[in-house]
């Protein structure tokens, strides 16, 4: 899997293996959200762009645009997130399973800077303990 692009916003997770040899991190996430329109190839070889969507705490559905730049199809799914930098713009997607664990699915970027100040300003994300498996 390819690694995020570098990015002038720093990162705020940090993997960490513990003593079980599991890798770990504490980052931000949001439980639940709805992504779409990223699991065919564009045949053009561009970003594809898709559809977030999340539940605001009034229970409100909330859309934002996303993209992809890998070559990973997202299958429409709602998975759980993982904020990669401070800015909302990269985010880890996976599967919530027991125990905490992750599993991760490739990642995918919020463009658009509007979108992100949306999605902060909706304060549905919190910060959670995750056992990632790759």
């Amino acid at each position: 899997m390819k690694p995020l692009p570098p990015s002038d916003s720093p990162s705020n997770i940090s993997i960490d293996r513990v003593g079980t040899d599991e890798d770990w991190c504490n980052a931000y996430c949001i439980e639940e959200g709805l992504v779409r329109g990223l699991a065919v190839v564009d045949s053009e070889g561009n970003a594809r762009r898709g559809q977030l969507i999340v539940q605001g705490a009034d229970v409100t559905e909330h859309t934002f645009s996303i993209m992809a730049t890998h070559e990973y199809l997202i299958p429409e799914n709602a998975y759980t997130l993982i904020r990669v930098t401070w800015s909302f713009q990269y985010w880890v997607i996976g599967k919530r399973l027991s125990g905490r664990r992750f599993e991760k699915v490739p990642t995918l970027e919020i463009p658009d800077i509007e979108d992100r100040n949306r999605l902060r300003d909706l304060f549905i994300i919190e910060e959670c303990r995750n056992i990632i498996l790759v």
